[in-house]
């Protein structure tokens, strides 16, 4: 190859290059754009779809929760135990009445049909027995009912049953289910069980 086309060849590639720069057909710059632009895509593809399944899935639930529902059952748990550790244990009556709903209907045979006749049993409880222990055994809360295994303990310093004071000490556990709604006892189902209590008292 002569020296003039080796000059010639030099010049043609750096007009090539020259040319190829000017139309920007050079892409190193150009793929970073690419590659973040195609982020962007992705990520909002995404977003979209996560959006899309949550709503879905908030459509069609088939429990919705209301707003009776949302009431933590935490609180209802500790709403019932407060219950029974102020109005047998402690007897703090005017705490228990704000326990419960004004028409608080006991479906026990006690049959209560407001906080105050409710009040009203503790108090004939409360002269039946004394030094009364409550222990919460188990607390199952399922949206707003409180299913409860309570084990007490105390001593029989009243008639109870038309049996006169014995001063015995007497366990026993019982089961009780509470609805709770906004924060307020509104029914209750339970039972102690009166045999057993007897036979205790009677030294059966």
């Amino acid at each position: 190859m002569t020296e003039a086309n080796e000059q010639y060849d030099e010049g043609r590639i750096n007009t090539i290059n020259d040319d190829l720069i000017e139309k920007k057909v050079y892409h190193g710059p150009n793929n970073k754009i690419i590659y973040i632009l195609f982020a962007i895509t992705i990520i909002l593809i995404l977003g979209g779809f996560a959006l899309f399944i949550f709503f879905y899935l908030k459509k069609d639930d088939p429990n919705p929760k209301s707003e009776i529902y949302a009431v933590n059952p935490k609180t209802n748990a500790e709403i019932v135990t407060l219950f029974f550790k102020d109005g047998y244990q402690y007897k703090n009556y005017d705490k228990v009445m704000d326990y419960m709903v004004e028409n608080y209907i006991d479906h026990s045979p006690a049959n209560a049909r407001s906080n105050s006749d409710a009040v009203a049993i503790l108090k004939i409880v409360g002269n039946m027995f004394s030094n009364v222990t409550v222990e919460m055994l188990d607390l199952i809360c399922e949206k707003d009912m409180v299913a409860a295994r309570i084990w007490y303990k105390m001593v029989h310093t009243g008639e109870y049953n038309k049996i006169p004071a014995t001063g015995k000490t007497i366990t026993f556990e019982a089961l009780e289910n509470f609805k709770v709604v906004n924060g307020k006892i509104t029914e209750s189902w339970g039972y102690w069980p009166e045999d057993k209590i007897l036979q205790q008292i009677k030294g059966e």
